[in-house]
């Protein structure tokens, strides 16, 4: 299977329809916690300054992706997911290196992010490319779970 990444910034997929209605799905079917296609639009139209990193293979299948909001000189990174049939593969780190790349770009300095402190397999995705513990969230997320929040300075080249 062949694979590429693709980048985006907001505007850019807000007109493609096609392909925000395919990440909205993969989102829905893939992700612990999925937006609704509301708060996808709302996302995308009020913070005109994210980047969406997306991994598609044949016919445009979205495979994977991350979403980044650039805020001043830092950043968030809201949302990665992969397909779990290609989890354990690289394409996570892909997707984050290839966030950190644009970030450098933009002038970006750091990168943050909460994780649920139940998901040990992402808490060691993130140390292992490391993002430091940098504080916690209680009841973050709407099943009462709680988060932790990770940092990475993004001036370190990948």
């Amino acid at each position: 299977m062949t694979l590429i990444y693709q980048s985006y910034d907001s505007s850019q997929l807000l007109l493609n329809e096609q392909l925000l209605q395919s990440l909205i799905i993969f989102d829905q079917e893939n992700f612990k916690w999925p937006w609704t296609e509301i708060n996808w639009r709302d996302f995308l139209r009020t913070r005109l300054d994210s980047k969406i990193f997306i991994l598609v293979g044949e016919s445009n299948t979205i495979y994977g992706f991350n979403l980044v909001e650039l805020v001043d000189n830092s950043a968030y990174l809201h949302k990665i997911c992969i397909d779990p049939k290609l989890e354990g593969k690289g394409h996570g780190s892909e997707l984050i290196n290839r966030g950190l790349i644009a970030l450098r770009s933009a002038k970006i300095s750091t990168l943050s992010l909460e994780v649920d402190t139940n998901n040990q397999r992402a808490i060691e995705f993130y140390k292992a490319r490391g993002f430091v513990q940098i504080g916690k969230r209680k009841r973050f997320y709407s099943d009462g779970s709680d988060a932790f929040v990770f940092e990475l300075s993004v001036t370190a080249p990948v």
